[in-house]
């Protein structure tokens, strides 16, 4: 798979992931041959896209529609993204805060629910999402959305 950073595409096998004991990596890795089973285990709706050697778009998550909507959705149930990794709840309202998109209603109820797994991320891994989701277009309603679902709690030690 081809994906793009932003900074010019990078090349990927396809691949699935189990078991998130750490709730940040996975516990297992099994290299596959499906697209759809690669594109089913990423983050958001936006993020599981992909493009064959023709050069057409592969969307089984309706992406496209999200992207041209502005709406950031957890591919699947959001519960379960957030628990196999929970750094993926400061990455949607870092990337709402940089696109200027909102968060689908379901993947904020998975906010919600999830947030005190945050507390299991390190620190540095946070602060690097918090910092770009400050130098975002729309820093003051991420935060707001922060504090709304209890991601702004203080770190327990």
């Amino acid at each position: 798979m081809i994906l793009d950073h932003g900074q010019g595409y990078e090349t990927t096998t396809f691949r699935t992931e189990s078991g998130y004991q750490d709730y940040r990596r996975p516990d297992e890795v099994t290299f596959v041959r499906s697209i759809a089973e690669d594109l089913k285990r990423r983050d958001f709706t936006i993020n599981a896209l992909a493009m064959n050697p023709r050069g057409e778009v592969i969307d089984l998550f309706d992406g496209m529609t999200d992207l041209n909507a502005g709406i950031i959705r957890a591919v699947g149930d959001a519960n379960e993204r957030f628990n196999e990794d929970a750094l993926r709840m400061m990455r949607a309202v870092r990337f709402a805060s940089q696109l200027n998109f909102t968060i689908d209603p379901a993947t904020i109820d998975g906010l919600r629910q999830n947030a005190p797994l945050l507390s299991k991320i390190a620190v540095e891994r946070i602060q690097v999402e918090f910092e770009k989701l400050m130098l975002g277009q729309q820093p003051v309603p991420a935060l707001q959305l922060m504090d709304q679902t209890g991601l702004l709690m203080l770190r327990q030690s």
